[in-house]
């Protein structure tokens, strides 16, 4: 990834690039094709430079229901993920969430 779509990303505000709710749905969510997708075509994430082309996204749940983030893969590239990918993506945020936890029951 680029320091440039890495730099973006960082500070994204989601409003900026979310479209009526759809990142914040149950389980993981893909995009392959960002750019095919009308509704995140338009956002200047899409057709700005570097452009962003391919999202994956998996919320970050609590076990109170409240969401604290998204776990999120993003390239320059379109790209699909199979059933042992999509697999990874929520292996990688359920450990996120454990590890979230594990901090805050550390903090008490």
């Amino acid at each position: 990834m680029s320091a440039e779509l890495l730099a973006l990303c960082r500070d994204l505000p989601i409003a900026d690039f979310e479209p009526g709710g759809v990142l914040l749905g149950e389980g993981l969510f893909t995009v392959p094709d960002l750019a095919r997708d009308p509704r995140f075509r338009d956002s200047p994430l899409v057709t700005g430079t570097p452009p962003m082309r391919f999202y994956a996204g998996a919320p970050l749940q609590l076990p109170d229901g409240s969401r604290v983030g998204m776990l999120c893969l993003i390239d320059t590239r379109p790209r699909q993920l199979d059933d042992c990918d999509l697999a990874i993506l929520g292996a990688l945020r359920d450990l996120v969430v454990e590890e979230l936890l594990a901090g805050v029951r550390a903090a008490a």
